[in-house]
């Protein structure tokens, strides 16, 4: 869940930030156009682009540890199971928030809770506790 996760938000972030470098005009047009009444709350487009690629920046470095921590806890490594349950926990919890300005977000979140439930079971608990994988 976590390698899939990680590779699909990563990749629709990268994506959106290559729209926004590469057509950021043509995109704003038709975000005004659709929607006239959208508030940019005073930010500049470039503000926005500026945001856009440091959320980017943010979201791949984290999906990229999270990538990493699921390798090692797949490997046995017990404490990067717990980082991974913290890792995915402080996620779900931006999620949550998130959810309630995009709805689609809750599949992510469900997803994510997903994920922490089967590494807190007390089956993986007990293969942590015998070393992982033989």
């Amino acid at each position: 869940i976590v390698w899939a996760s990680s590779v699909i938000v990563s990749g629709f972030m990268l994506l959106i930030s290559l729209v926004m470098a590469v057509a950021r005009d043509q995109l704003f047009d038709e975000v005004e156009r659709q929607q006239p009444d959208f508030d940019m709350q005073g930010l500049s487009q470039a503000e926005l682009a500026t945001g856009t690629y440091v959320a980017t920046a943010f979201v791949v470095l984290w999906c990229a540890a999270a990538f990493v921590l699921a390798v090692l806890a797949f490997r046995g490594l017990s404490w990067a199971r717990i980082a991974l349950v913290v890792c995915t926990g402080t996620a779900g919890l931006v999620l949550l928030g998130a959810t309630f300005l995009n709805p689609l977000l809750v599949v992510l979140l469900a997803a994510d809770l997903a994920t922490i439930w089967l590494l807190l079971r007390s089956d993986v608990t007990a293969w942590f506790t015998r070393g992982g994988p033989r």
